[in-house]
């Protein structure tokens, strides 16, 4: 395995990685080199998180995002997961209490780290947008529709650096 070094001699990570996984240890399918340490990890990440977002699916978060800054998009997938067992009760409130849980880990990151929270601004912006979408795929399949996976499919044709005005895919939307 190659080793790649960065200009300090430390091990370079691609950083799409992050949008995976949180960076640490060899990666699980091809076994490229992570970082040594979650704190190391954590430190790199917040070199690259922008970059980082514009590369990520919209309605989804990168998983360093949800392991080091504490931003879920939980919503979605508890929304799938209504949508796919048509057998069992739709249980709305757990649709709901997920979007909120989502809603309360962006502002949270907002007040907790407020300059990093505008570095991302649009794309934290972009998925408080999306968490309407989701809230509206809920509300179909609560009506007995099944349009839902139409409503969930269409932003997950960008990423987040997608977003403004059909933008290229280098963060800077």
């Amino acid at each position: 395995m190659i080793r790649r070094r960065d200009a300090s001699g430390g091990v370079r990570v691609d950083p799409a990685r992050f949008v995976h996984d949180n960076g640490v240890g060899p990666e699980r399918y091809f076994g490229e080199p992570g970082y040594d340490s979650e704190q190391v990890a954590e430190q790199a990440w917040r070199k690259v998180r922008r970059e980082v977002w514009s590369q990520c699916r919209r309605l989804s978060v990168p998983a360093a995002a949800t392991e080091y800054d504490g931003i879920t998009c939980s919503s979605v997938d508890a929304v799938r997961s209504e949508m796919s067992f048509t057998a069992v009760p739709f249980d709305r409130g757990r649709i709901d209490r997920a979007i909120a849980a989502d809603r309360a880990s962006v502002a949270a990151f907002r007040e907790e780290e407020p300059t990093a929270a505008v570095q991302i601004a649009t794309f934290l912006d972009q998925l408080l947008t999306d968490l309407e979408v989701v809230r509206a795929a809920a509300d179909i399949r609560e009506r007995g529709g099944d349009g839902g996976w139409m409503v969930l499919g269409e932003p997950t044709r960008y990423t987040y650096g997608q977003i403004a005005g059909g933008g290229t895919n280098d963060g800077r939307g």
